[in-house]
């Protein structure tokens, strides 16, 4: 039913990996109860530098902010993630592999990184030469003995190996830098020098990955179906798309399931609480004004307080392929592998982010064309993010340890309901006329 009023938008669907839940509005007040719109959420995108701005997830950002600020709090965040991290990778196989020894993770040196780092790439050239299409398998209920076979693949291998030894690296500057318990102007040191700056950015870029796929979500899809198109349905969507019932969905429907790259690395089912705290989405077009505009409800009527809105972040880099055929896609791959020998693009999760769009570069990078240029469609449309929680920052940058959300969970009861009164009354009733009642009687089925 969903894809059936999907087909009704003016541009092309295509499913993104990752978590997906989607969800039909529909008219309580109308015999048959019809749909009124439709919206989904789906894996948040990785690299969005307004959002990241926003966030406070951006590297660059983040420095500054410590170089005007040296939050030790943070800075104990920070050295978390190193902690966390090392407690996650599957190391037996390089130990008994002798590429390094169990005591070089507690006191890491330059030839054990340097060591991991050369098995790395070896291993993602055997990946790249000789894919384990077993990766492609369902994952669903697996077990641990699934997840170590998956670590101990070429891929996986690679990835741990590369991950150890950057880890590695940073707890070697970190512990240069930062007493157990951080202060002040140790922190200042910190970022006062170069290496100690690289470090915060790779830290905040590991503590992003964690915390991206779990704790956002964009809004891939979000509408309404005529004839409610033309009393302003879209608002309407987009508020219920950011209501508690939605929330308590989405940690219901992830309350058990394993994170794919992190289960992979650790050698072991890995789950994170799905606490939603942040919803990210787009215009369908580049215009200011659109149904993400002004939307938002107060949350006392949820039970909360505060409000619930869409902010609006920036525009769009304007970067995707949508403006690539499949047919040029195939063609490029094709002279990907006639260059290397090899494809390093395989639609493998756990390979990288964007397959189309990392396998669309190579190639053009492989003929020696301006792949930024190319891939830059110049569609840019408006960003925007709703707050779920009142300390959504700090529980995404670690400094809290749970989200103290807007609005009440579980959902009170009617909660809905009362959202699509105040939809009513703040959209609809002061619009309503003999015009648009006669252009939503002239919508036909049948046509």
């Amino acid at each position: 039913i969903w894809r059936y009023f999907r087909h009704t938008w003016a541009n092309q669907y295509t499913s993104v990996p990752g978590r997906s839940m989607a969800f039909l509005v529909r008219d309580r007040a109308v015999q048959h109860h019809p749909v009124m719109g439709i919206f989904a959420l789906s894996s948040a995108i990785v690299q969005i530098g307004q959002r990241d701005h926003y966030l406070g997830w951006h590297p660059d950002g983040l420095v500054r902010s410590l170089q005007d600020d040296a939050d030790p709090d943070l800075a104990a965040s920070l050295r978390s993630v190193i902690e966390v991290g090392l407690g996650e990778i599957y190391t037996d196989d390089l130990v008994e592999r002798g590429v390094l020894q169990a005591r070089d993770i507690r006191e890491p040196s330059g030839a054990s990184c340097q060591a991991l780092e050369a098995f790395s790439e070896a291993a993602r050239r055997g990946h790249n030469a000789s894919p384990d299409r077993s990766l492609k398998g369902k994952s669903d209920g697996a077990d641990d003995a699934f997840w170590l076979r998956r670590a101990k693949t070429s891929l996986f291998q690679s990835k741990r190996a590369l991950q150890l030894a950057e880890l590695l690296r940073a707890r070697m500057v970190i512990d240069g830098f930062l007493s157990e318990t951080p202060t002040r102007e140790e922190v200042a040191g910190l970022v006062a020098d170069a290496g100690g700056r690289r470090t915060v950015r790779r830290l905040i870029r590991r503590l992003k990955a964690r915390r991206v796929g779990i704790a956002l979500a964009d809004i891939s899809v979000c509408g309404a179906v005529p004839p409610y198109s033309h009393l302003i349905g879209g608002k309407l969507v987009a508020m219920l798309a950011a209501s508690p019932t939605v929330v308590e969905a989405y940690r219901e429907r992830y309350a058990d399931a394993a994170s794919e790259i992190a289960s992979s690395v650790a050698g072991r089912r890995i789950v994170r609480a799905p606490e939603l705290v942040f919803l990210g989405t787009t215009s369908l077009y580049g215009v200011g004004l659109n149904q993400y505009t002004r939307a938002g409800y107060p949350a006392q009527l949820a039970g909360g307080t505060d409000r619930v809105r869409y902010r609006k972040l920036g525009y769009s880099e304007s970067y995707g392929t949508s403006q690539f055929s499949e047919e040029t896609v195939t063609a490029l791959s094709r002279a990907t592998r006639r260059s290397k020998g090899v494809q390093r693009v395989n639609n493998i999760f756990g390979e990288g982010q964007s397959p189309r769009m990392r396998r669309i570069r190579d190639a053009l990078d492989v003929l020696a064309l301006p792949s930024d240029q190319l891939l830059q469609h110049g569609r840019s449309r408006v960003l925007y993010g709703v707050d779920l929680a009142h300390n959504t920052r700090r529980f995404l940058l670690g400094l809290d340890a749970s989200p103290r959300y807007r609005f009440e969970l579980p959902p009170q009861p009617g909660c809905d309901a009362r959202i699509g009164e105040y939809w009513w009354t703040r959209w609809v009733a002061p619009r309503l006329d003999e015009d648009l009642i006669a252009r939503v009687e002239a919508e036909s089925m049948a046509r």
